[in-house]
């Protein structure tokens, strides 16, 4: 049997003698205005209860009643309605019991049953008169928060001995759950009383704070409800009830003297609508987020002011991980967001937004945290942080674009310029900017260092321009600079944020291959042969150039290979197509002779090439060398 129907049965047996227990509800004017004479409450430091301040924020709290249409809520008191009944009940039992007794006796011939009915009897009166006061008496006795006068009325009986005053004059008290019982253990007392008054004392029926930091959450709530300035606390439970309450166009009056409630499924309902309309504002608010040209704080600030209640404290997180991210970006990387507001907006104008989101929206972030105790640079709840105020003072200031744009200009005359490659002057200009600025050139130096020295070690390409102005070899040394140095910097800040993916760091001994003293002279002569070999139908022979190739140190090599397959792929293709050999070979070998050379170097230098596509993860066919081109080739002997 559930606790409802043990009450219901209780109630069976009760109604019949002491009718239904009477609600009788507060005038509702009562709060208009205040009680005059009265005086302070005497005796109130005596009180056991501990005293309750308001706490800002509760992560969890048990349901309370919400009897309240949003500017009056009235809660119930404890009254001696219920005390009278359990006497009377109490009574009328020893009462049936002597009652009983003297029957029994009675109908065995007792002499002395006579006492037992005198018992029975002295016990009936009491009952009586416990009876008689439970029908007098129902729930009488009400305190009314009303938020449009911010006043609290202590409604007792028909109002004859209520008493009206300013909500900053009532006090809140909890006292542990084992004293006083689940039910009973908060109350609400005002500071002043009536003249022939000791104090009001009163206990509440409002939820059941089992522990203090629950009873501030009460308090807190009823303190913010009866903030006019502010809008109604939108806190779970509360918000829902009067999201019913306008839906269906009740009144307090209603969910009063009328008994509405709402259902479970109701509320449930409701609850799922409010949930699906604050992904739409957390959705509106992502996309005022996007990196575009029309990025604006002032936008967003608008926007989450006029967000609904329900919305803001998830609003206020998506905003605040946006920040923190952002300023954790522009101060560990010297890069925005994200890549759509590297494409739309300078850094000056990214800086000057970030600043105006930092000032509006991290007081408000700091705020929320320290109310649920993060006071320190910890974790909060989905991903928060504490905001840092000033976390972008030393990086944003009128004229930020002009300094990165001469600082880069400058860099990239130094590196892409032949005349002017100084790997000493890029360094310099590194070590000499603010550490901001630095960051951005450090990006770019990395990005231009990683792909010279790609290019140089896969293929001995230098930079575009730099063939016919610089040598390999003083090239070669100063992109070595410039690797030793920026490669010590990418690889120092891996390990700092403990990056464990190898292909991440750059490899410090990537030109160590390469000899630099007489380098130029050594490719030259391996290219002249080369060029000797396929320029003259005498030492056109394939045997010859792959032994060259094979007899090549490693990073000459490579530049012979480029050299190689660029001149097998052009010959491939005019024997193919147009059954044309190299220039000058005619009349001094034959196509037959000419062909078996060429598919030799097919064979050989296609499959070396084939190879590296593969590895590479090419997977379009017309990216690979064919290796039968000349299969099906007439090679007969053209008059």
């Amino acid at each position: 049997m559930s606790n409802q129907d043990d009450l219901d049965w209780i109630d069976r047996i009760e109604n019949p003698i002491m009718g239904k227990v009477k609600t009788r509800w507060p005038d509702w004017r009562c709060t208009q205005e205040f009680t005059p004479d009265t005086r302070p409450v005497r005796k109130a430091e005596k009180l056991r209860g501990q005293k309750v301040e308001p706490l800002a924020y509760y992560g969890h709290h048990t349901p309370f009643t919400t009897k309240t249409d949003g500017n009056q809520w009235v809660i119930k008191t404890s009254n001696k309605v219920i005390a009278y009944r359990a006497y009377a009940l109490i009574a009328l039992f020893i009462t049936m019991i002597w009652f009983g007794l003297y029957l029994f006796a009675l109908y065995h011939g007792g002499k002395d049953s006579l006492g037992m009915l005198y018992l029975s009897l002295i016990c009936f009166i009491p009952a009586l008169y416990w009876i008689i006061q439970a029908r007098r008496h129902g729930e009488d006795k009400w305190v009314v928060f009303d938020r449009r006068t911010g006043n609290v009325c202590f409604w007792d009986k028909e109002g004859k001995r209520s008493l009206t005053v300013p909500f900053e004059q009532v006090n809140c008290y909890w006292t542990p759950v084992f004293r006083r019982g689940l039910s009973h253990n908060f109350y609400f007392m005002p500071m002043v009383n009536l003249p022939n008054e000791r104090h009001r004392w009163w206990q509440v029926y409002m939820g059941f704070p089992s522990d203090y930091a629950q009873a501030q959450y009460y308090w807190s709530v009823i303190t913010a409800f009866m903030d006019n300035s502010k809008p109604l606390p939108m806190v779970a439970g509360l918000y829902h009830h009067l999201i019913w309450m306008e839906r269906n166009g009740y009144t307090l009056d209603d969910i009063t003297h009328g008994g509405k409630s709402a259902t479970e499924e109701e509320l449930y309902e409701i609850f799922e609508e409010v949930e699906a309309k604050i992904e739409v504002e957390k959705d509106k608010a992502r996309n005022l987020l996007k990196g575009t040209k029309h990025f604006s704080a002032s936008a967003l600030i608008d926007f989450y002011k006029h967000a609904p209640g329900y919305a803001n404290e998830e609003v206020l997180t998506t905003i605040s991980i946006f920040i923190l991210h952002g300023i954790s970006s522009l101060k560990h990387s010297s890069l925005m967001r994200d890549v759509d507001f590297m494409e739309s907006l300078t850094m000056e104008v990214y800086c000057r937004e970030m600043c105006k989101l930092i000032q509006f929206f991290g007081p408000l972030v700091n705020a929320d945290m320290a109310a649920k105790g993060k006071t320190k640079e910890e974790e909060g709840e989905e991903g928060q942080f504490l905001v840092d105020l000033n976390a972008l003072d030393d990086i944003y200031y009128e004229g930020l674009d002009a300094d990165i744009e001469t600082v880069l200009s400058a860099f990239k005359r130094m590196m892409f310029q032949p005349e002017h490659f100084n790997a000493d002057g890029i360094i310099e200009l590194y070590q000499n900017k603010p550490h901001f600025i630095a960051h951005i050139l450090e990006t770019s130096i990395l990005a231009q260092v990683e792909l010279a020295v790609r290019d140089m070690v896969e293929s001995g390409d230098m930079m575009f321009g730099f063939e016919e102005l610089i040598t390999r070899e003083p090239y070669c040394k100063e992109l070595n600079k410039l690797l030793q140095f920026f490669g010590r910097v990418n690889n120092v800040n891996l390990d700092r944020s403990r990056v464990k993916n190898p292909s991440r760091y750059m490899d410090l001994d990537a030109l160590d291959a390469i000899d630099y003293e007489g380098l130029d002279a050594d490719i030259e002569a391996v290219l002249s042969s080369y060029k000797r070999m396929v320029s003259d139908a005498e030492h056109f022979k394939a045997d010859s150039i792959i032994e060259l190739y094979q007899n090549t140190s490693n990073f000459i090599a490579i530049v012979l290979e480029r050299e190689i397959l660029s001149q097998v792929r052009w010959s491939v293709r005019e024997i193919v197509e147009s059954g044309r050999m190299i220039f000058g070979f005619e009349g001094k070998t034959t196509r037959e002779a000419y062909c078996k050379e060429l598919n030799k170097l097919l064979q050989f230098f296609g499959q070396i090439e084939n190879a590296k596509m593969e590895r590479e993860g090419y997977t379009d066919p017309n990216d690979y060398m064919d290796l039968h081109a000349l299969d099906d080739l007439d090679m007969t002997p053209r008059p």
